[in-house]
């Protein structure tokens, strides 16, 4: 119970801290936009405007990502009407604000896509660990099989491995952790042809 509890409490404390960063990003953007604004045209903010950007790449996907820099190119746009500087030509303005959205998404999906390299390299190397200590342990079982005397019985050709009798093939899959499957030599599978022709025989008789 306690950890179920302790979980879910980990799931909502995860969606929060999700929560908030998803408010952040527009809220930044909104900011800077204003900063731009007040500033006037003499100063440069483009630079701040790949800060939220940045923020949604290393915390969301690429949807979230693309979302954030068309955005950012809207905001950069609205300052730069708000402000209206005078440009000797009119198509200056839409290229100024296609450059800030252009830089904003390509740094933005170029950040994105190092932290998903990352976070998946970080899964293959606890994958690989964790195999790595489960052949440790495995290796280490059969190494303390090999050097003890295993008792197998005369009779039924049973092992007793910790006390306990088993079959030869529980103790390949559980101990050794080989895969097996079953077929037949070829002295069964003559022993039992020639009983199966025995019986014939009889059969006929």
């Amino acid at each position: 119970m306690a950890a179920g509890h302790s979980q879910s409490h980990m799931q909502t404390g995860f969606f929060t801290k999700r929560a908030v960063l998803a408010a952040a990003v527009p809220s930044g953007l909104i900011v800077i936009g204003l900063i731009d604004f007040a500033t006037g045209f003499d100063l440069l903010m483009s630079f701040f405007y790949l800060l939220p950007v940045a923020l949604c790449a290393w915390h969301f996907d690429r949807p979230a990502v693309i979302a954030a820099g068309l955005f950012a190119g809207c905001v950069w746009f609205a300052a730069d009407l708000a402000s209206n500087p005078v440009y000797e030509n009119t198509w200056v303005r839409f290229w100024n604000a296609a450059m800030c959205t252009a830089s904003t998404l390509g740094i933005g999906i170029l950040l994105n896509y190092l932290r998903r390299t990352l976070r998946e390299r970080e899964e293959a190397n606890a994958a690989l660990q964790a195999a790595l200590t489960k052949l440790e342990a495995s290796t280490k079982e059969a190494r303390a099989l090999t050097d003890q005397l295993q008792v197998v019985c005369a009779w039924t050709q049973r092992i007793r491995i910790d006390g306990k009798w088993m079959n030869l093939d529980e103790f390949l899959s559980n101990h050794l952790k080989l895969k097996l499957t079953h077929g037949m030599s070829p002295e069964a599978m003559a022993k039992m042809l020639a009983e199966l022709e025995q019986v014939t025989n009889q059969a006929v008789e």
